[in-house]
């Protein structure tokens, strides 16, 4: 989630989103309040909108 390159960042987050548990919830919205790339912000709001649901 700090990878220099904004597309690392967002795979990351489609990972979490796909496969993370609860505990990846708040780092993830974290991640989402720091990033400034609007495809990564994107991919990171994605996470933590599947991520509220479990």
């Amino acid at each position: 989630m700090e990878h220099p390159h904004w597309d690392v960042r967002a795979a990351a987050a489609r990972v979490l989103g796909e496969s993370g548990g609860p505990e990846s919830l708040g780092p993830t919205r974290r991640a989402l309040e720091a990033e400034s790339d609007a495809l990564a912000r994107q991919a990171l709001a994605d996470a933590v909108a599947r991520l509220s649901r479990r």
